[in-house]
């Protein structure tokens, strides 16, 4: 998900989400902004919940945007700010209250609270990044 500076208005915000096939040839671009009703500048819960076959996309716990689509190999979260020109006082602040990751183990193969039981992970990916793939599998099952 992303806003930019200019898609922010007084009591509005657009917000992108969605997919686009970086690597992944079985994807289609499917990327849209989606309007948020009240001070972008204020506290939001952003959530994505990743599933085979579809990726639904959440602002304040309420679905906004469902792909019937979804990457097939291990993603990252990757939070930044982005400038185009300086403008401001410096250092700026990039507050983040929390982030929180979860997997769903798939089916007869769950570790302890419904977590992926260690060695259960997918190790080939569509995406054609086998290698960096595979290594943050290890990563995630260790």
């Amino acid at each position: 998900m992303e806003i930019f500076g200019s898609d922010i208005e007084e009591g509005r915000a657009a917000v992108g989400m969605g997919i686009h096939p970086w690597h992944d040839r079985s994807l289609v671009d499917d990327f849209e902004k989606v309007e948020l009703l009240g001070d972008a500048t204020e506290p939001h819960l952003y959530s994505v919940e990743w599933m085979p076959g579809r990726t639904n996309f959440f602002i304040d716990e309420q679905l906004v945007k469902t792909c019937a689509q979804a990457p097939s190999c291990p993603m990252q979260l990757m939070l930044n700010v982005y400038e185009f020109e300086r403008v401001g006082q410096y250092p700026q602040r990039f507050h983040v209250a929390f982030v929180r990751g979860w997997s769903r183990a798939p089916a007869g193969n769950r570790g302890e609270a419904g977590r992926r039981a260690p060695g259960s992970g997918n190790r080939q990916c569509r995406c054609g990044h086998s290698p960096r793939c595979e290594q943050l599998e290890s990563v995630r099952n260790s």
